[in-house]
């Protein structure tokens, strides 16, 4: 007997790493300072909790930053992050990556 193939979940997964790409590809291409954006991965066991709280203690630590505006971009890059992290109550089975902050 020939194994069933489900073609419909093929195509899903087809579309889906087409639009991991195109994401990745903008990514790749869009202009910031560094200070502007932030990069985080989260591992699958990684409590969301505890990045928070990370987050937060990132946030204190950039109003040190002697530049307004470096201080202010960084500060507002970690904001976005959290405001993200917010929609997840647990970390997902396969990890989380999220980027936020400005891009000119």
């Amino acid at each position: 007997m020939e194994p069933t193939v489900n073609h419909g979940n093929i195509e899903n997964k087809h579309i889906e790493m087409w639009k991991v790409k195109r994401i990745m590809k903008k990514l790749a291409e869009s202009k910031g300072s560094g200070t502007s954006r932030v990069t985080l991965v989260i591992p699958p066991k990684e409590g969301v909790g505890q990045v928070m709280t990370f987050l937060g203690k990132e946030h204190a630590g950039a109003a040190s930053v002697k530049s307004k505006q470096t201080m202010s971009s960084a500060q507002s890059a970690i904001v976005s992050a959290k405001e993200r992290l917010k929609l997840y109550k647990n970390t997902p089975a396969n990890g989380l990556i999220i980027f936020s902050g400005q891009v000119v």
